[in-house]
């Protein structure tokens, strides 16, 4: 495996770019950001980003392209999917910002709480730090599951709020939206996964239209979901 590693990546060049690029605009923005120590690691296939304090450890072995053999050992399709070199630099953002900005939970936190919690961060370091022109690209979804998330958004909201799922604290309702799996069966069709982070986002970006004045630490440490929701007239008509 390590020799596989070395092969793939001879250098992280693009990587450092990348993580440059994006900690440079967040550290514009939030001047207080602390821009961890990161180091390249093989980790056996366990964890794929590890941050601890001001250390943030990138396992090369669990990015070695969906195609790569061992991983069919280990892994279904869509797990591998992930598992690409392109999106290491999304990846570190992704947990340095949940580690930074973590859910507050509470006994009410309930399924739109964790959509725009997770949509605000996905939208974020997608646009603001990544230069993405679309949540769904920083995603890493497909074409197709990108084009479908844009034709069937009203449809996608209004399929959550008829089934009263918009406050649920059900663990299963949420692992409907909100994790890892092959796809989620909507609208009688095969919606792409995490689909909840991206309607997340889309709320996020709503809100964000509403108030352009609003700064990018503000909206990071503003965690009142229920407000920003009533306030994004997001889909409203």
């Amino acid at each position: 495996m390590l020799s596989d590693v070395e092969a793939k990546y001879p250098n992280l060049d693009e990587v450092e770019k990348g993580l440059n690029k994006g900690f440079r605009k967040l550290k514009k923005e939030v001047p207080d950001t602390k821009v961890p120590f990161i180091y390249s690691q093989v980790s056996a296939f366990n964890e794929s980003i590890i941050l601890v304090d001001s250390l943030l450890g990138i396992s090369l072995d669990k990015y070695m392209g969906e195609d790569y053999p061992l991983y069919k050992r280990f892994y279904y399709d869509y797990q591998c999917r992930s598992m690409r070199p392109e999106r290491i630099v999304p990846d570190c953002f992704a947990f340095y910002l949940l580690s930074r900005y973590g859910m507050n939970y509470h006994e009410g936190t309930c399924l739109i709480d964790l959509m725009m919690h997770s949509g605000k961060n996905q939208l974020r370091r997608a646009k603001t730090y990544l230069g993405y022109s679309d949540i769904g690209e920083a995603m890493g979804y497909s074409k197709e599951e990108n084009d479908w998330c844009k034709e069937n958004e009203k449809e996608i909201w209004n399929y959550i709020c008829t089934n009263d799922h918009l406050h649920a604290r059900d663990p299963m309702v949420i692992r409907y939206y909100m994790k890892p799996a092959p796809a989620v069966d909507m609208l009688g069709a095969q919606a792409p996964a995490l689909i909840g982070t991206w309607m997340g986002a889309r709320i996020i970006a709503s809100y964000m239209k509403k108030h352009k004045d609003m700064k990018l630490k503000d909206l990071l440490e503003f965690t009142d979901y229920h407000v920003m929701l009533s306030e994004s007239n997001y889909l409203a008509s």
